[in-house]
């Protein structure tokens, strides 16, 4: 199975990562597998858009392999509890005979162009570059783009005794393993867009995150609501 770059370069701005898979074990041992244990670093691979946060904020994300739309997640352009987009890749036989596909998770979105069960094509738009969630620097009024970037997890499922399953439940990442050795080159030839990622969102984000602030110290956010 192929996979691609989740992001295209735009005048100039080379796709980067700002932090690489298992990095950072004190920081995420906060976080737990669904066996209640601590992770042991960081369970996907951070990508940026050059180093302007300002610049990349809105740039879009695109899928890496074919697939279909299985959740989404959305609360807010500025939600602290996070964005994201959740593409099961295609089901493959690997050389030993058993059914394999790959969920991969785009998280931090500031918006969403995708619907759950939507069959995407490899480098499909499916959301847009944001800083929602649990990131660092956490977005202030005053520094508005803080923390901006992709996290991308990487998933593999197996079919064993007539279910779907994590292959790697029991690995210290959630059963995630690291998509770059899947990837390959992220910054291939020809692999840029012309579209301007300065859009008018970059405009107005100072303003609307502070009024979502507002409203959610005044309880009035929108609920997050899993699809």
């Amino acid at each position: 199975m192929k996979f691609i770059s989740p992001i295209k370069r735009h005048s100039g701005f080379r796709v980067m990562v700002s932090q690489q898979f298992g990095a950072n074990p004190e920081k995420y041992s906060q976080f737990k597998d669904d066996y209640g244990n601590p992770l042991k670093g960081h369970n996907g691979v951070d990508f940026t858009l050059g180093y302007d946060a300002r610049k990349m904020y809105g740039s879009n994300i695109n899928t890496i392999c074919n697939g279909r739309v299985s959740i989404l997640i959305w609360d807010n352009p500025m939600s602290t509890k996070g964005n994201g987009v959740y593409v099961d890749s295609d089901i493959e036989t690997g050389s030993d005979g058993k059914q394999r596909f790959y969920r991969v998770v785009y998280w931090h979105a500031m918006d969403i162009d995708v619907r759950v069960g939507q069959s995407v094509k490899m480098g499909d738009y499916v959301c847009d570059m944001g800083n929602s969630g649990w990131v660092f620097p956490q977005p202030t009024i005053t520094n508005p783009y803080g923390g901006t970037h992709l996290h991308l997890g990487f998933y593999p499922y197996i079919y064993d005794n007539n279910v779907w399953k994590k292959e790697f439940p029991n690995n210290g990442f959630d059963g995630a393993v690291d998509p770059l050795p899947f990837i390959g080159n992220i910054n291939p030839d020809n692999w840029e867009t012309k579209e301007d990622i300065e859009s008018i969102w970059e405009k107005l984000f100072p303003v609307k995150w502070a009024i979502e602030k507002i409203k959610e110290s005044l309880g009035l956010s929108k609920v997050a609501n899993p699809l």
